[in-house]
């Protein structure tokens, strides 16, 4: 004679009722565990792709993609290893049998300080996104020069990224060992640990912490730029790489010269906004001074007509005045204001057209 459905309720019944507090905390278990992963994925492909929306590096694609294979396989034996344990304790193996007065009372204590603890570092994780969106929109708006517009607004961009990591390791690493504690889960021999390691990284580090801050300042204040020509501790270069920890200077012969954001302590940037070319026309005494300075004013002239060098030249030459009055000549200081990097080429065409034209005009150079 086979059960009637009511019978084989009844029987099922109570099994049932034992097993489905453990089969419901397990599917929640695993369904947290899902949303983390959701939106560990959504943050690594955040930081893969820039606020332009362009497209990852085949490295960054990969960087990425095995970072979160990683995370992911962790968080699968996590919860792997924590849906067996309710398993178990839902059996009654090694403990009571869980129960729903067990789920209600761990859910409405424990379960809902975790889950305010994460909502705040949620809502923390976007405040600091907020601040740093805001800190790299002031930075770029201070920029006026289109011609290094874009340069500058990537370098802003890849400090704010690395700005936003280190807050989000920052705020989950303090969320997660608020969580551990509520779990009962001793986590005074992990703070020793950090406390001990970060003594032993500040110690030995500190040189390394002082080049980045430098290198940090150095890029939001925009002292200096790649292709800009500088004056570093007493070495002139071309800026060829702008580091958090380094920069990279070339000289004109070829030299390259390494430094430590940390260890500049003095920059003259030599093409920043606009330049000059300066000289002093030394010439005989004999030799009228007005007259001189009308010769300079109309080679100034005569330059800025030029088209080779029109867009070389922002300003009229300035005469200065006289400068020295040396044994056997008379200083004349000019000075005329270029593009950056163009006051050599002007200097140097500048000092020809005064050779060539003094000879026409027979005025002496000494």
């Amino acid at each position: 004679m086979h059960p009637t459905p009511a019978g084989l309720w009844t029987r099922i019944h109570p099994w049932v009722a034992r097993l489905l507090p453990t089969v419901i905390t397990a599917l929640v278990v695993v369904a947290v565990m899902g949303l983390v992963m959701w939106f560990i994925n959504r943050w690594l492909r955040h930081l893969a792709y820039d606020r332009n929306g362009l497209k990852p590096t085949p490295a960054s694609h990969e960087s990425a993609h095995q970072l979160t294979c990683l995370i992911r396989r962790t968080l699968q034996s996590v919860a792997a290893v924590v849906v067996v344990l309710i398993v178990l304790r839902g059996s009654g193996v090694g403990a009571s049998r869980l129960t729903w007065g067990q789920v209600s009372t761990w859910a409405l204590g424990p379960g809902m300080r975790i889950l305010f603890i994460f909502v705040g570092a949620f809502i923390l994780v976007r405040i600091t996104d907020f601040f740093v969106a805001h800190l790299q929109h002031v930075m770029s708006a201070t920029e006026t020069e289109a011609l290094d517009w874009i340069e500058r607004r990537k370098r802003i961009e890849t400090l704010g990224r690395l700005m936003r990591a280190l807050a989000i390791v920052i705020i989950l690493g303090m969320a997660a060992l608020m969580a551990l504690r509520e779990v009962h889960v001793d986590i005074t021999p992990i703070l020793t640990g950090a406390g001990v390691a970060g003594v032993a990284i500040g110690f030995g580090a500190q040189s390394v912490v002082k080049d980045i801050i430098s290198g940090a300042f150095l890029i939001l204040e925009n002292q200096i730029r790649v292709g800009d020509v500088v004056t570093i501790n007493g070495k002139t270069g071309l800026v060829e790489t702008i580091r958090l920890r380094i920069l990279v200077l070339r000289a004109l012969d070829g030299t390259v010269y390494i430094f430590q954001n940390g260890a500049v302590a003095e920059i003259s940037n030599l093409t920043k906004d606009y330049s000059y070319a300066l000289l002093t026309v030394s010439v005989a005494y004999k030799e009228d001074v007005t007259r001189v300075t009308t010769v300079l004013e109309d080679i100034g002239k005569g330059m800025q007509a030029d088209p080779e060098f029109r867009s070389k030249i922002l300003a009229p030459l300035e005469i200065l005045g006289v400068d020295s009055l040396a044994a056997a000549a008379v200083g004349i200081k000019v000075r005329i204001k270029t593009m950056p990097m163009e006051q050599w080429a002007v200097d140097r065409e500048l000092r020809r057209r005064i050779k060539t034209r003094f000879d026409q005009e027979q005025i002496a150079l000494v």
